[in-house]
């Protein structure tokens, strides 16, 4: 599998727009839509990953390297206080979390086991007040997260560290999407240390790219949960991982790549198809929602097939069948019908001709 290799910059700017630049920005406490406690980018604070670079962003010592003895122990003590706040649920929303959290600081403020000394300085208030702090909590988070990424795929097999040593730098695509994966809790390691989403994970182990891109397009939703937001977030990263490797077009893709093309298709085609014909008018605002364009935008099934039909027509003088599928009206995420939604009442796909 040929990589999308991208620069260091570009990496870091695609994890950006990704996994952060979509998410509401909350300088202080806030709760998400499946009732986790948040702050900044959606940073999820029941996760050690992002919890600790927030906590540490805001000036408390998690790493000991600042306060030692009694100091060191009440700073601990307060730690694991508003760790096991964010554990609980709370049923109540922002305002009775922001409280509790408030109590802790208040304490903390007071305790008289800190050192009095300018340089420490403990917060009145779970708050964001500057950007520097925030990026620095970007920063460490990215680094975590990327941890999981390197140990979800070395939970395999060492021959896919041998077969893809490439996966584990930060330089393609490819790589930017399985950081997006991990950091939405799709890939990672178990408790038990088993790999979460083995099937993904097998489908490397082959080097199979159409396969990856079918789990990735249409079979990454937690407990079979779809949303339009991750329905289109999987749009996205699913295009930007690609259907074909880097470099291919019409004149140089082999009849072997059609194949599996076609093939993955011709295994999956009834889950496909009734995927797309839920979801695929939510192409249009997702390109919109991610500002992408020209041939950074997300593309319909019958477009991504294009290559490998196009070569198919001229080499092997198949035609593949045309199945016409109604498509579902589906509400926008903003609240109304888009005017694609509108005009369109059906679409096609390419069939299975070739998948023999």
């Amino acid at each position: 599998m040929k990589l999308h290799c991208i620069s260091d910059i570009e990496y870091n700017e695609l994890v950006f727009k990704l996994v952060f630049q979509n998410s509401a920005f909350h300088s202080s406490l806030a709760i998400s839509a499946e009732g986790l406690p948040t702050i900044g980018y959606g940073f999820n604070l029941q996760d050690d990953r992002a919890l600790i670079p927030v906590l540490e962003s805001l000036g408390f010592d998690v790493h000991s390297r600042h306060l030692k003895d009694d100091a060191l122990e009440a700073e601990n003590y307060y730690i694991d206080l508003i760790r096991s706040a964010f554990k609980i649920i709370n049923s109540k929303g922002t305002e009775s979390l922001n409280n509790v959290i408030q109590s802790i600081l208040a304490a903390r403020l007071t305790d008289k086991r800190y050192p009095r000394c300018h340089h420490y300085k403990r917060i009145a208030r779970f708050v964001y007040e500057d950007k520097a702090a925030v990026k620095q909590c970007v920063k460490a988070i990215v680094k975590n997260y990327e941890k999981t990424v390197d140990r979800w795929l070395m939970a395999f097999d060492l021959e896919l560290v041998n077969q893809n040593p490439q996966l584990f730098a930060r330089k393609s695509n490819e790589r930017v999407v399985l950081f997006s994966l991990a950091y939405q809790g799709i890939i990672g390691l178990k408790p038990n240390k088993t790999p979460m989403f083995p099937a993904l994970g097998n489908a490397f182990l082959l080097d199979s790219r159409p396969l990856i891109w079918y789990y990735i397009r249409y079979n990454a939703f937690p407990n079979d949960k779809k949303t339009l937001e991750m329905v289109m977030q999987r749009y996205y990263e699913s295009e930007l991982f690609g259907l074909y490797d880097d470099g291919v077009n019409t004149s140089n893709i082999t009849t072997r790549q059609c194949k599996d093309i076609y093939s993955m298709y011709h295994e999956y085609k009834e889950h496909i198809i009734e995927h797309e014909r839920h979801y695929s008018t939510k192409i249009l605002e997702a390109n919109e929602v991610f500002r992408l364009t020209g041939n950074k935008a997300i593309k319909t099934l019958e477009k991504n097939f294009g290559i490998a039909y196009n070569h198919i027509r001229n080499t092997k003088k198949v035609q593949p069948l045309i199945t016409k599928i109604p498509q579902e009206k589906i509400p926008s995420s903003r609240g109304k019908a888009t005017p694609q939604e509108v005009k369109t009442d059906g679409v096609n796909y390419l069939s299975t001709a070739f998948a023999g």
